[in-house]
């Protein structure tokens, strides 16, 4: 815990725990409303898909406002503008409009405030810390999502159960209300060589930077390209989880929201992993050994077909689907320029988007072939991509 020393890492941590606390019930609820409005794992992918890909059409900009502007001022501003989205959904839900177009316009706009304010929560924690607390600061900072994901998915899944959909989208725009006024504690966190950074002539040559550094790096690639394996390969579990609970776990929405919390378990016990191993000298091979872990228990939950045996598979997926993320978030944030941190950081999130050009074409195979066969697919991919990774990079398990 010892990021927590610091009196403002504090207050960004409690300010995203609450608004990570509403993504996670917003994940349950999307899901559970679209595939009972629709009963297609299809559409499912579609809604999915508006998210992923919102977010990652203005993710490089998110990452030049961090460049350039107070983080602050960013991230309250994304808070406040996903608790308005949250509301209206949650009225129209109510008031009984909702559609599948609704649910993914709604949806789309969540995507488009989580990217132009993401990647200021990403590289503020290199802000809040100093250097040799890094991999701590990260692992407490991924904390706040994957702790809430133990009790988040059951809370939303009983709401939706017992007051409605539209109960659950109310609540979570009182969270981002929440954490935008906590983070209103935060000093202006404006990039410490400010006046230095040179301006271009045009917007896009000053979010191209970000990715000429990338391209310059074989670092910096190699890590963007691990990212780019781990979250299109290893993501198809996350949203196919819906169609599991119900049509091959028969468990309903509790069971969905037991289910997504079984892997936040994983994470959380991950997180407790990474944070206290303090300034790990082989971040780079434990990675690779992550990414490999995670392909194996994909391919091992599409493979399962009792609740229990399921929910214990997660745990596991869990912890090492979360290890990547961190380690790679670390790794990513000591080997960047502190002016186009932002930027990088921008990248790494794009990749978080990666299954949003999957997940519609694996809908609709799933809907051919089913989706235990799709996730078994997926994961065999990952494992034999992480395999060849370690095989074939030494500067990745190199990286300290």
């Amino acid at each position: 815990m010892a990021a927590l020393r610091h009196r403002h890492f504090r207050i960004f941590y409690l300010g995203v725990l609450s608004g990570d606390f509403g993504i996670e019930m917003q994940v349950v609820a999307r899901g559970w409303l679209m595939y009972n409005i629709t009963g297609s794992v299809f559409w499912l992918g579609i809604v999915t898909s508006a998210l992923g890909f919102s977010s990652f059409a203005v993710a490089p900009v998110g990452g030049l406002l961090a460049d350039r502007m107070s983080k602050r001022t960013v991230m309250i501003a994304g808070r406040c503008a996903i608790a308005v989205d949250m509301a209206l959904m949650g009225i129209g839900i109510w008031a009984g409009i909702i559609s599948p177009w609704l649910l993914i316009g709604g949806t789309a706009i969540l995507g488009l405030s989580l990217g132009f304010s993401s990647p200021s929560r990403f590289a503020a924690v290199s802000q809040l810390v100093e250097p040799e607390t890094l991999l701590n600061a990260v692992s407490l900072s991924s904390s706040t999502r994957n702790i809430t994901r133990i009790a988040a998915p059951v809370l939303a899944g009983y709401m939706i159960r017992v007051w409605g959909a539209d109960a659950a989208y109310l609540a979570i725009a009182m969270l981002y209300v929440s954490s935008a006024l906590v983070l209103l504690g935060l000093p202006t966190l404006s990039p410490p060589d400010r006046t230095a950074a040179p301006v271009r002539s045009s917007i896009w040559s000053d979010v191209g930077e970000g990715f000429r550094s990338i391209k310059s790096s074989a670092t910096l690639s190699l890590l963007i390209a691990a990212a780019i394996l781990s979250n299109g390969f290893g993501a198809p579990v996350n949203f196919l989880l819906p169609f599991f609970a119900e049509d091959i776990l028969h468990v309903g929405p509790e069971g969905l929201g037991f289910l997504t919390s079984s892997a936040g378990v994983g994470s959380v016990l991950g997180l407790a992993f990474l944070a206290s191993l303090g300034d790990y000298q082989h971040k780079g091979a434990l990675l690779l050994a992550a990414i490999i872990g995670l392909g194996v228990g994909v391919v091992s939950f599409g493979f399962s077909t009792t609740y229990w045996l399921s929910l214990a598979l997660l745990v596991p997926m869990g912890f090492a689907q979360t290890s990547q993320m961190v380690l790679n978030n670390t790794l990513l944030l000591a080997n960047t320029p502190e002016r186009v941190r932002g930027r990088v950081m921008s990248v790494f999130q794009m990749t978080g988007s990666t299954l949003s050009f999957t997940i519609v074409p694996m809908g609709a195979l799933a809907l051919l072939v089913g989706a235990p066969v799709i996730v078994q697919f997926f994961g065999g991919a990952l494992l034999a991509g992480g395999i060849l990774l370690t095989a074939a990079t030494p500067v990745l398990r190199r990286l300290r």
